[in-house]
């Protein structure tokens, strides 16, 4: 099951790629956004992306509304997801062009985050779709212990 702590280079270079064929200038805040989250183990919130920006980059970090404003941008292109359950963001670990549909298993005992594949849970949406639904979205997380948590205990 791959983390999401995709290589620093693949991944910038990739979300670099996807931003300039979106038609996105790749600014300081986007660069930065995307290296910090690049450089996880784990789901951050925006305000820890922003204290790790002080620990790491020379200058003064973006406010808060344009790092906010760059996760939601890097959402939208798959690049990075939001974890409801931690209210955190991941960088996405499968560098697709085709979108992403998977769901994150987060490790209780020391945070770091996996992916499930999404696939897997449609046959649990077909049954609201019989019965007159149109499924527009949603959010499903797991939780559990990694193997390293697990065989600590």
């Amino acid at each position: 099951m791959p983390t999401y702590n995709p290589a620093m280079d693949d991944f910038a270079a990739h979300a670099e790629g996807r931003l300039k064929a979106a038609g996105y200038r790749l600014t300081r805040a986007r660069r930065v956004v995307v290296a910090a989250l690049a450089q996880a183990d784990r789901a951050l919130s925006p305000y820890a992306i922003i204290e790790r920006l002080r620990a790491t980059e020379s200058g003064a970090p973006p406010d808060v509304v344009t790092v906010y404003r760059v996760l939601d941008l890097l959402e939208t292109l798959d690049l990075a997801h939001r974890v409801h359950t931690v209210n955190g963001y991941v960088a996405c670990s499968r560098l697709r062009v085709d979108g992403c549909h998977h769901h994150p298993i987060i490790c209780a005992g020391c945070g770091r985050i996996a992916e499930i594949d999404g696939h897997a849970v449609e046959p649990l949406t077909e049954p609201l779709g019989a019965d007159g639904w149109t499924i527009t979205g949603h959010v499903l997380e797991f939780s559990g212990l990694c193997p390293e948590c697990a065989a600590a205990r």
